[in-house]
């Protein structure tokens, strides 16, 4: 009896060791989330409550949430991503898997310049993966950050349903101060939903596997809309047409789906740097210079990159590294 009651008190002690500095609110989040765990998936209450007690409040990950890259203007965020360092590691990055890229170019469409562009923004070609502790970065975001408490609510729950499903201790895994992991910064619900092994599908490694890493990377694009051959981006060479009725998305906007037919743009006298055949749906969007303004038309495969990041800066990073990429790569390795 008294070995019984002494577990009882350790059980106590360690899930209200949580409590203590969460409010009534929080603490009924918790309790909510581990009765929700237990009913829906199966989980052992104690275990989650064990596990939780262990974890404490990251305030250095609020604080990076709370002061994003991409609330940057666009001339201080290009600088940050697009560098020569960036571009020498993926032209190696490419090289050393150019057969791996090119079995999966060639099976889903997506060019390699934007797969080994995604991973070098990501994390810098696996060097960068970040060392947060996921899961108190995800337990932080889901039950003290009002603002994105449901979405990573979401994301806490899909994290602990893969560490069951890969066998791995939660508490080892490490990732970005937002949760996301391995070489392309996968959330754990685009872990669960897009991770595809290069080599046996459904044996996925994004942590140290380049090929499961390509695949993932191109099997998201895929699940989002990808269009083989289709442009992604173009920019716009005069600002004659400013004065008409036409919608711009500024940098700080989430892109909506680029419904706008590109004969609109034009009958206003919208010039574009490329030829784009066909009345492709599209957006303009406006980002901030020095001086001024450059204004660019998205389609749907841009659209598609902000699927991976929501903002409209990282995907003109995206482009304009993958180009940088494509260029660098061709003179280095013609054949």
């Amino acid at each position: 009896m008294i070995r019984i009651l002494c577990c009882l008190v350790l059980i106590c002690s360690t899930f209200t060791s949580w409590a203590d500095s969460a409010t009534p609110k929080e603490k009924t989040a918790i309790t909510h989330f581990i009765d929700n765990m237990v009913k829906k998936h199966h989980f052992n209450r104690q275990h989650l409550q064990t596990l939780l007690g262990k974890l404490t409040v990251k305030h250095k990950a609020i604080n990076a949430m709370n002061k994003p890259y991409e609330a940057k203007p666009w001339h201080k965020y290009q600088p940050l991503f697009v560098t020569e360092s960036r571009i020498l590691g993926g032209v190696k990055f490419w090289h050393k898997y150019r057969n791996v890229l090119k079995s999966v170019s060639a099976k889903t469409g997506v060019p390699p310049q934007i797969i080994v562009a995604i991973i070098g923004v990501e994390s810098r070609y696996g060097k960068h993966k970040g060392n947060y502790p996921t899961l108190q970065a995800l337990y932080t975001f889901a039950f003290f950050y009002p603002r994105r408490e449901k979405f990573f609510t979401k994301e806490l729950t899909q994290f602990l349903l893969l560490c069951r499903e890969q066998g791995w201790n939660p508490l080892d895994i490490k990732g970005s101060y937002a949760g996301a992991m391995g070489q392309p910064q996968f959330m754990p619900s685009s872990y669960r939903a897009y991770g595809l092994g290069y080599a046996k599908p459904k044996q996925v490694n994004l942590f140290n596997s380049e090929p499961d890493v390509i695949a993932s990377v191109a099997n998201y694009f895929v699940k989002n809309g990808w269009q083989k051959n289709q442009p992604i981006t173009t920019k716009v060479t005069n600002t004659t047409w400013l004065q008409k009725p036409v919608p711009i998305a500024s940098s700080q906007q989430r892109l909506k789906k680029p419904l706008i037919p590109l004969t609109y743009f034009t009958q206003y006298g919208v010039d574009l740097t490329h030829k784009i055949t066909g009345n492709l749906p599209a957006m303009m969007m406006q980002f901030s210079l020095v001086k001024g303004k450059a204004y660019w038309l998205g389609f749907q495969n841009f659209y598609v990159i902000t699927r991976y990041n929501t903002s409209i800066l990282y995907s003109l990073a995206v482009v304009k590294l993958s180009r940088e990429l494509a260029k660098r790569y061709q003179r280095d390795y013609p054949n």
